[in-house]
């Protein structure tokens, strides 16, 4: 018979993974209003994105809980759906708002959202790539290989919300606002790289005690 502490653990598990698609139809809502082209640059759209990012902070600390509850660390399967809903949720914002500035005749604009954008795909296709060889190890040593975030990946997601939250509002209308935000997102790009970096030599270290074991 299951104890109350683990059916609480498995509803806190529960609330996070629903936060998680929470954020994704959040986003996916945003992206259509954007997408319709009428004056999507206000305080409530802007209001309503930054509602979306705080279900990040939200479903990690329920997952935590969570995971203490049942007295087990998070798994690489949470962490994945985690980090690929965020990715997904970005790539849909970010996707509206270069539409949006190419819409507006934004050129440089939406050329720079555009250049951070691909950055950042490239990033997380190869970092995919690598996490796929952790779960592959994984399954060869039959021990679980945990790779946690990074301080700087923790510090970029926060700009580049910050990015996403201000291109979103009425400081974009402007092109001193624009060049600011355009800052923030090259900032963000280039923190996006450097933890990037910290998570392949994390998982190529975690990779290499994994081949000494096996």
């Amino acid at each position: 018979m299951r104890t109350i502490r683990e059916v609480y653990g498995d509803a806190l598990q529960n609330t996070a993974n629903w936060l998680c698609y929470s954020r994704l139809l959040g986003a996916g809502a945003i992206a259509a209003y954007n997408l319709r082209g009428k004056h999507p640059r206000n305080t409530k759209s802007t209001t309503v994105m930054g509602l979306i990012y705080a279900t990040d902070k939200l479903d990690g600390i329920f997952a935590r809980k969570a995971a203490k509850k049942l007295k087990r660390p998070p798994t690489n399967a949470g962490k994945t759906l985690d980090q690929s809903i965020d990715k997904a949720a970005h790539y849909l914002i970010a996707g509206s708002h270069i539409y949006d500035a190419r819409n507006n005749n934004e050129n440089k604009f939406s050329l720079s959202l555009l250049g951070a954008l691909s950055v950042q795909i490239c990033r997380d296709a190869i970092i995919n790539r690598k996490r796929f060889q952790v779960d592959r190890a994984s399954e060869l040593t039959g021990s679980p290989i945990h790779i946690g975030s990074t301080p700087s990946s923790k510090r970029k997601m926060m700009i580049i919300a910050g990015a996403d939250m201000a291109t979103q509002s009425p400081l974009s209308e402007y092109r001193s606002g624009r060049f600011l935000i355009g800052l923030a997102h090259v900032t963000g790009t280039i923190m996006s790289l450097t933890s990037g970096k910290e998570i392949i030599d994390q998982i190529n270290g975690e990779l290499t005690i994994a081949a000494n074991q096996s």
